[in-house]
């Protein structure tokens, strides 16, 4: 009975070591991190908290312009072109559709983007504890990379140690569940992976057709913005028999929302919201791929078999403490 409790934590450490492997080439673990990475990289600066000021100042600024134009500024438009507001947006219909159905769409739009800003927000503290991950200076990619490693480790040491059991052996695989064990919950990996799955799952699902609805409403607003400036106000001044300056200048009057600095405002920000719809469009198959394990499977997958091994490598350490003389000689070596 001694022998088999000597070899028990070389038999924990060969089932252990084999299951992280399997795990890690099954879920395609190293290719998950390298693609954690990459998402840590690009998303960093837009979730600091001077990324995250802009993103909502910039909200602001472009629903302010987009409100003002549907209320005061179609009644100026209209009211310089000499049409009632129906008459006015008629017209709109027939010569600049993208304008109307920009103004259509707006609220819609409006709240979309809202509910993306206001995410990031509420998430900024989860990303964070994220990005800390695995910690001990390593990144996601090298992080899969040594628990393959460990599983190629405990494998080669658990046959080895089932053939010629040594107490050292088990005194190493001892140490190694304590440090399986103690690592992740000294590095606060329970809160950290927590974090990092209620991240993930608040961007669930984060679909190709999701991207496309970002692309479209942005598409949209720059086709509303485009049109009022480039066809509206050149239509409404050669009908006022004016200039489009003396027509924008009316603008402003009506609502400083519509004022060249606002309106420059919107311009700059449109230019960053390209940037991150076309930043979704990078980042979602990357989501895809980092989903592949939830986070605290891949703790549990840690600190399950380096439990085990703790309790193997005691009842092991016990047998050969209570070794009888006739034993092999070698066994303890």
């Amino acid at each position: 009975m001694s022998g088999l409790g000597r070899r028990l934590v070389f038999g924990v450490a060969l089932v252990s070591g084999a299951a992280l492997l399997v795990v890690g080439f099954a879920r395609s673990t190293v290719d998950a991190g390298t693609a954690g990475d990459r998402l840590v990289t690009a998303a960093t600066p837009v979730l600091t908290d001077a990324g995250l000021q802009q993103l909502r100042t910039e909200l602001t600024d472009l629903i302010d312009v987009g409100d003002a134009f549907a209320t005061s500024g179609v009644s100026t438009l209209a009211r310089l072109s000499g049409q009632d507001e129906p008459a006015f947006m008629a017209v709109l219909e027939d010569t600049t559709p993208a304008v109307v159905e920009g103004l259509r769409q707006l609220p819609a739009i409006e709240k979309q983007a809202d509910g993306i800003v206001t995410n990031l927000e509420r998430r900024q503290g989860q990303f964070e504890s994220a990005a800390a991950l695995p910690g001990a200076g390593l990144t996601l990619e090298q992080g899969a990379l040594a628990g393959l490693a460990l599983g190629a480790l405990l494998v080669v040491v658990g046959l080895v140690g089932l053939l010629l059991p040594r107490r050292s052996l088990a005194i190493a695989l001892l140490a190694t569940g304590v440090a399986m064990v103690v690592g992740p919950l000294a590095l606060g990996f329970p809160t950290k992976t927590a974090d990092t799955d209620a991240l993930l799952d608040s961007l669930r699902p984060f679909s190709v057709e999701k991207v496309e609805a970002r692309r479209t409403s942005l598409a949209t607003v720059t086709a509303l913005l485009d049109g009022l400036d480039n066809r509206v106000v050149p239509a409404v001044a050669q009908s006022a028999n004016t200039t489009p300056d003396a027509v924008r200048a009316a603008l402003a009057d009506a609502d400083p929302d519509l004022s060249a600095a606002a309106l420059a405002r919107a311009d700059e920000a449109m230019d960053h919201f390209a940037f991150l719809v076309r930043f979704s469009g990078t980042i979602q198959p990357l989501l895809v791929q980092t989903t592949e394990l939830p986070a605290r499977a891949s703790m549990w997958m840690m600190v399950l078999p380096g439990a085990a091994l703790t309790a193997a490598g005691v009842v092991s350490l016990a047998a050969w403490r209570s070794r009888r003389p006739e034993d092999s000689p070698h066994a303890d070596a």
